[in-house]
């Protein structure tokens, strides 16, 4: 039985971790700052994380794993694999956008939210779409579209025109002959 105390507090810390996003850039923040804003001591912050890093690194783990159970739960429902990706944003990440927005902006050279988000994507494209050509190129190509627009979405640089403009070019692509009977 998971210690409500060890919930709460590394929940405070996580929140404090976001507050402090808020003011600084992340390779400006210190364990010293995060244990002052979540009013735990070092040990306390030491006792759960061994640095600012794995903090971060438990919270896209955490949003990770909430997009994988997101995918298998809706092909096992067999959703189409056209709007897998829109729920998923319209569900989980509009609603988590400002933190979201926070976490796209650290670079961590292949390990932060956008990059793995990326690969997220080329992983499900292939998996669905295993036996098409040049399936590695286009799922490249379609997961750094996503990751972009997914972006501007959590910047909020995009209109409702825009995202017109998008879907018709996503239904566009899967309309294709490439992807005929899929």
């Amino acid at each position: 039985m998971v210690d409500i105390r060890v919930i709460k507090t590394k929940e405070n810390i996580v929140k404090s971790f976001f507050e402090l996003l808020e003011i600084e850039r992340y390779q400006n923040i210190t364990v010293e700052q995060i244990c002052q804003y979540a009013r735990c001591s070092r040990s306390t912050f030491y006792s759960h994380y061994d640095s600012k890093e794995n903090v971060l690194k438990e919270i896209i783990d955490g949003y990770m794993n909430q997009f994988n159970a997101y995918a298998k739960k809706r092909f096992k429902e067999n959703t189409d694999f056209k709007n897998l990706l829109v729920r998923l944003i319209n569900e989980l990440i509009i609603p988590e956008k400002k933190r979201i927005q926070k976490l796209f902006q650290i670079e961590l050279g292949g390990f932060g939210l956008a990059n793995r988000f990326e690969n997220f994507c080329k992983e499900v494209f292939i998996t669905h779409y295993s036996d098409i050509p040049s399936r590695n190129l286009i799922s490249e190509l379609y997961a750094a579209c996503v990751v972009k627009v997914l972006e501007a979405i959590v910047e909020e640089r995009l209109e409702e025109n825009d995202l017109r403009i998008i879907n018709e070019m996503q239904k566009k692509l899967f309309n294709s002959s490439i992807f005929k009977g899929y």
